[in-house]
């Protein structure tokens, strides 16, 4: 079978109220056009011809290959859409049944982990686009594709190029029932409303899969605390308390959001042991995943408790690949002294 790419693109990403109501920009429907038509071209050029693409309402998929410079064929999976996350994880799992080498994602964390639930073994290029911006990174869309294609082909091995990451799977009564990639929090507040977490008041516990020096969302309360790589054998929990400080600990000043950059009262942290499952102690509460609020857990609900594996997604590392690719002549053309007009 000819090497095929998949490109999930999610059209509210990097246009939510945080991004209307704060300090953070805007990356219109046009501009995502031309990511992905940047992304197609390296695909292209790579020499993969073979593209699968998630619908969405604004047609960025079908706009970006709107261009006759462009040979290669994007096809739509044929799905009826719920615009929610739920959509992703339907296209990752299409794309993964239908032999993608590999799946390119537009968004942020949250698109990356609706992704991670659909699709399987296949690794994933996550272009950032969204608000909170861990697992993608801001990558060129046109090096995205020629890593991408190149991947996809075969000539850049998964062992230099592809790395393994950490989920969070939030278990009750031994199953899981949700997961996030980079944090979990537990909030107080007792509704999900605005899903953005700006008010660090309300937390109680912190998860985090990695914590690294120079990220903005939660995960930067543990990085200017206790760094953890990505790679690290271990997690790390932190127990918040409020501001007034009667419990102890130690405020950490951390931008939360582009623009925001709040104290966070520390009560305790420690490291977790990868597989090590911890209680959520608050018995009304709602988790913030990747940094929206998302799961409501009423009083009477059964017991919960949080657990860190590498179950994530595999991630396609760009420099890697394009190392290795220069380093191979990859993107040599060896040119014969009669065509040089010798």
């Amino acid at each position: 079978m000819a090497p095929r790419v998949g490109i999930i693109a999610n059209a509210a990403a990097a246009h939510d109220v945080r991004r209307l109501s704060g300090y953070s920009s805007i990356v219109d429907q046009h501009e995502k056009a031309r990511i992905l038509r940047r992304v197609l071209f390296g695909l292209q050029a790579a020499g993969v011809d073979d593209v699968l693409a998630m619908p969405d309402p604004h047609s960025l998929a079908t706009t970006a290959a709107d261009t006759h410079a462009l040979q290669a064929r994007v096809r739509l999976i044929e799905m009826r859409l719920a615009h929610d996350e739920r959509d992703s994880a339907l296209a990752a799992e299409r794309m993964a049944l239908e032999g993608c080498a590999c799946i390119v994602v537009l968004g942020g964390d949250g698109t990356s982990r609706a992704v991670a639930k659909g699709c399987r073994d296949v690794s994933l290029l996550p272009i950032s686009t969204g608000t909170n911006n861990v697992i993608p990174r801001p990558i060129e869309g046109t090096v995205a594709g020629l890593a991408a294609g190149l991947f996809a082909r075969g000539l850049v091995p998964a062992d230099v190029a592809v790395r393994r990451s950490k989920r969070l799977e939030v278990v009750q009564a031994g199953e899981v029932i949700e997961s996030a990639l980079v944090d979990i929090a537990v909030s107080t507040q007792p509704f999900l409303g605005a899903r953005a977490v700006t008010d660090l008041a309300h937390l109680r516990q912190l998860w985090l899969t990695q914590a690294v020096p120079g990220a903005i969302g939660l995960s930067a309360i543990g990085a200017h605390l206790r760094p953890v790589s990505p790679e690290a054998e271990h997690a790390l929990l932190l127990e918040l308390d409020t501001m007034d400080g009667s419990g102890g600990g130690v405020s950490v000043l951390s931008p939360i959001a582009p623009g925001l950059v709040r104290e966070a009262m520390v009560r305790s942290w420690r490291l977790l042991d990868i597989g090590e499952l911890v209680a959520i102690h608050d018995r009304s509460c709602v988790l913030a995943l990747d940094g929206e609020r998302s799961l409501q857990l009423p009083a009477e609900r059964l017991s919960a408790a949080i657990r860190v594996n590498w179950t994530g997604p595999r991630l396609l590392d760009v420099a890697a690949a394009m190392e290795f690719a220069a380093a191979h002549g990859l993107f040599l053309r060896p040119i014969m002294p009669e065509a040089a007009g010798e």
